[in-house]
């Protein structure tokens, strides 16, 4: 008798194996297996770390353009950096990561080289410290790039106003998952029009917390073009904070008709 909700991406079905070269400029230092949907700009990657204590490597993705998001996990480690999830988001501060769903901010990981080369048309970076490349370690990674009036990955400041931000996403959202990044403290949350399928839209559920749904204020409005804050509480609108975000279109097209 309980409720569920659950979100879905597709990738490419049948995989494909990406080789490695340690050698050739843009080919990636770790061999991976991909499966790969470039028309929705999303692609699952799975490699085994090869890092002991320092270094960076780079991970082909396959899809053919730069990612602006990848959600990465050991599939063998338990507890500390190694064994949580990495969150790499291109509007986080170079080379920082946020690690694990939970209510920490944005962290520097380049202690064992710069990452940010590595992310290209063809590769990601990965690095000892994110927990990402541990030797013998088997990873997934999860990577998404925008698709115009599909899918928008992006960043914005709070105002602490009940007349909060709108962000503009090019299409009206049916999906939207955000986190303060610049301070640590603050749940990250998700957002869909199946359970709110009128504004406002008010009921959450947090990723990084066994909770049940919640929400009775008003959080924000999917409107045509993006999404508008209407909440002053710290997880989504405190004066000044960063936030990133990741959308998704109710209709993929390029344009829609408002809500």
């Amino acid at each position: 008798s309980n409720t569920y909700v659950g979100w879905f991406w597709k990738a490419g079905g049948s995989t494909s194996s990406i080789s490695a070269d340690s050698v050739s400029s843009g080919v990636p230092t770790l061999a991976s297996t991909v499966s790969v949907n470039t028309t929705a700009g999303f692609s699952i990657v799975t490699y085994t770390g090869n890092l002991g204590s320092s270094g960076t490597a780079s991970v082909g993705h396959g899809l053919g353009v730069s990612p602006n998001l990848i959600i990465s996990k050991s599939r063998d480690a338990t507890g500390g950096d190694a064994g949580n999830w990495a969150i790499w988001h291109d509007s986080l501060t170079t080379d920082n990561y946020i690690l694990r769903f939970d209510t920490a901010k944005e962290s520097d990981k380049s202690g064992n080289g710069n990452m940010a080369s590595l992310f290209t048309a063809n590769t990601f970076g990965t690095n000892y410290t994110t927990g990402s490349n541990v030797t013998g370690n088997n990873y997934v990674a999860y990577v998404f790039t925008e698709i115009l009036g599909y899918s928008k990955f992006g960043s914005y400041k709070g105002n602490g106003s009940a007349d909060g931000t709108f962000v503009f996403t090019g299409f009206r959202p049916a999906f939207v998952i955000l986190k303060k990044s610049s301070a640590a403290g603050d749940n990250w949350s998700m957002y869909d029009n199946k359970r709110d399928p009128d504004n406002a839209v008010v009921r959450y559920i947090i990723p990084n917390d066994p909770q049940s749904a919640g929400g009775t204020a008003d959080t924000m409005d999917f409107v045509s073009n993006g999404f508008k804050v209407r909440n002053t509480g710290a997880y989504v609108n405190s004066n000044t904070a960063t936030y990133i975000y990741w959308a998704f279109a109710e209709q993929p097209f390029k344009f829609a008709n408002s809500r």
